[in-house]
C-alpha cells in the first residue's frame, strides 16, 4: 500500500499485479509502467515491451540485520565488534556487486540501445521527496503509530549520515 500511495502522490495510479502478469500487462497496455530496479528490468526483458526507463533513485530497499537488544547485550565486546565489521563489509560488498551489475549487460549498459533512459535531476528528486514524504509519514503513523514515526526519523538520520560518509555511492 505504501508504494501505491507514493505513486498516487506523484499523480500516477498504481495497481498491484502478479509478477507473472507484468510482462503481458505492459505488452497489452493493461499497465503502462512498472517500478523495479534496472537488473530486474533486464532479467524480465521488460525492455521488449517498455520503451522508456526513468532513473528516479526514489526508493532504496536495504537488507537489514536485526538483533534483539537482549541478544546483543549478551554478546562479548569482541563478538559485537565482529558483527559490526561483518555488517560494514556487507555494505561495501553489496555496493560493489551493484556497480558491477550496473556496468554489465544486466545493468544500464545492456539497456542503453534498447530503451530511452532518463535520469531525474537532483531538483526533480527533491520535488518527488516533497510530494511523497508526507504520504510516507502518514502511512507509517497509521500503521505503526508514534513509535513507527520515531523509527522512520531515526532511519532517515542514519541514511543522511551514510550519505555523508559516501556509503551510498
Amino acid at each position: 500500500p505504501s508504494h501505491q500511495k507514493i505513486m498516487q502522490a506523484l499523480g500516477a495510479e498504481a495497481y498491484p499485479m502478479a509478477w507473472g502478469e507484468v510482462y503481458a500487462g505492459l505488452q497489452t497496455g493493461v499497465i503502462d509502467g512498472q517500478m523495479n530496479p534496472v537488473p530486474t528490468v533486464t532479467f524480465a526483458k521488460f525492455n521488449e515491451v517498455q520503451g522508456y526507463l526513468t532513473l528516479t533513485n526514489h526508493l532504496f530497499s536495504p537488507y537489514t540485520m536485526m538483533l534483539s537488544k537482549a541478544f546483543w547485550d549478551d554478546l562479548t565486546a569482541d563478538q559485537q565488534k565482529i558483527i559490526r565489521y561483518a555488517a560494514q563489509s556487507c555494505v561495501v560488498a553489496s555496493r560493489g556487486v551493484s556497480r558491477v551489475i550496473e556496468a554489465s549487460d544486466r545493468g544500464l549498459a545492456g539497456l542503453k540501445d534498447k530503451m530511452e533512459i532518463t535520469a531525474l535531476s537532483a531538483e526533480d528528486r527533491e520535488k518527488f521527496k516533497e510530494a511523497t514524504q508526507p504520504v510516507v509519514v502518514k502511512h507509517v503513523q497509521e500503521s505503526l503509530g508514534d513509535e513507527g514515526v520515531e523509527l522512520l526519523n531515526l532511519f532517515k538520520e542514519e541514511v543522511e549520515k551514510a550519505n555523508a560518509n559516501r556509503y551510498m555511492e
